[in-house]
């Protein structure tokens, strides 16, 4: 499930702060649907349509998926 889930807001902003930071240097994989995590990925694997997504794709699936799991 989302990583961040049982944490507060401040404690989820740290974690995302984090990796946004680290990932220069490192590969994550997150399983996700929060808005935070999608607006720091550099590709996305959309499960659904079965697709890699780019920067260009993820700005649009942001949007999508705020007002899908909101």
């Amino acid at each position: 499930d989302e990583p961040t889930s049982s944490l507060d807001e401040n404690n989820r902003n740290s974690i995302v702060s984090l990796i946004a930071k680290f990932k220069r240097e490192r590969t994550f994989v997150i399983t996700s649907h929060t808005n935070d995590f999608i607006q720091i990925a550099d590709f996305i694997v959309d499960l659904d349509s079965k697709k890699i997504l780019g920067k260009e794709e993820i700005a649009k699936l942001a949007t999508f998926t705020a007002a899908k799991y909101s």
